[in-house]
């Protein structure tokens, strides 16, 4: 089992966060991504990653992080989101100026298609926090809220998304599922940025 975004997963795939970017005054930022940059491989195969641009599924066309007075809000919109394949995963990190981490990870799939998530701190271990979500397919976005009590009512907090799912190999059943991953900070398989600071609205 490998961690994404901070977060176990029942799938071999990693993103690495670094620390990047000083305070800014703002209440909230946008981050968009470019659009057919889906990169694909397979579940246990880490690394042998494909852009496949014919994707729509799980591909980030923006994602914002609002910091409000009680919660941080972060809505992610997708060019497509079905209710398709094997295994859907939705991923939040969010750390506070005082350098106090909390992950998020959403997963959805057949017969959870509401979604379920998690929420733990940087080592992994669980944390109560009344986090919301909601999965709206017809609308094809994700949005998690993270209550600002749960990681010390933060005066400012960066934050960085990914998402994956899996689906069947229906040309080779044999094979294990094919895994498309996307964020919308860059192209690349892995994060390796989190956005700017965003102070409280």
């Amino acid at each position: 089992m490998r961690r994404l975004l901070g977060a176990v997963v029942p799938v071999s795939i990693a993103l690495a966060c670094l620390l990047v970017a000083a305070p800014v005054r703002a209440d909230q930022v946008t981050v968009r991504d470019q659009r057919h940059d889906v990169s694909e491989t397979r579940v246990g195969d880490v690394g042998a990653y494909v852009y496949q641009g014919k994707i729509r599924e799980g591909d980030f066309i923006a994602t914002t992080f609002r910091h409000g007075r009680r919660a941080v809000v972060v809505t992610s919109r997708f060019r497509a989101l079905d209710r398709v394949g094997n295994h859907h995963g939705y991923f939040l990190r969010l750390e506070s100026g005082r350098h106090v981490y909390r992950d998020v990870t959403l997963e959805a799939g057949p017969g959870l298609w509401r979604g379920r998530h998690v929420v733990t701190n940087r080592r992994g271990d669980r944390v109560r926090c009344g986090v919301q979500h909601a999965v709206n397919y017809r609308r094809n976005i994700v949005q998690m809220i993270v209550p600002r009590s749960c990681f010390g009512d933060p005066r400012v907090v960066r934050g960085t998304a990914a998402a994956m799912w899996t689906r069947p190999d229906l040309d080779d059943p044999s094979q294990s599922d094919i895994l498309d991953v996307d964020n919308p900070h860059n192209d690349e398989p892995a994060v390796n940025t989190w956005t700017r600071w965003i102070r409280r609205g």
